[in-house]
């Protein structure tokens, strides 16, 4: 304890100067502490995570000869997944002949995307639903190659040839 009878130092909360912290008054010099703010974080303000969740997938749902098509654009991760689940589950309900998952505007999936449609095609196993995905690129496609459960799912280059097939 210092002479004041108080703790001095960590316990006491700082006065803000500008870009200045002062301890409380009575302390020694020493205890002093001076913040700089780095140019990079004014320049560059932390994005707004609300705006980033609206942005990251939009769903399209359609009724297609035979079938059902679902468009997507954007990207199917972590926050989106969920909403792309959900709309995955309520069109696989209606039990349609055809389930078509446009991919061609896709522009990243990671995990939980790949997750939500390997869930989607085990569900309509035992169904008479049979589900496409349409315009996988060639790095989507490998990811499924790589983890072994292509055989899940039939890919199709356009929406003509999965309703020829």
């Amino acid at each position: 304890m210092g002479k004041s009878g108080r703790t001095p130092g960590l316990l006491q909360a700082p006065r803000w100067r500008g870009a200045e912290a002062e301890w409380a008054p009575g302390l020694p010099k020493t205890a002093r502490a001076s913040i700089r703010i780095s140019p990079f974080f004014l320049k560059f303000p932390r994005p707004d995570s609300r705006i980033t969740m609206r942005a990251a997938i939009r769903v399209t749902v359609k009724a297609i000869r035979g079938g059902v098509k679902i468009s997507l654009t954007g990207q199917v991760i972590k926050r989106s997944s969920p909403r792309l689940r959900a709309k995955l589950l309520e069109v696989a309900a209606g039990t349609p002949a055809l389930l078509l998952v446009d991919l061609s505007r896709v522009k990243r999936m990671d995990s939980s995307g790949v997750a939500t449609l390997v869930e989607c095609a085990q569900r309509l196993k035992g169904r008479a639903t049979r589900l496409v995905l349409v315009g996988a690129g060639p790095d989507l496609r490998s990811v499924f190659t790589v983890l072994r459960i292509d055989p899940l799912f039939a890919f199709c280059g356009t929406e003509e040839e999965a309703l020829k097939a």
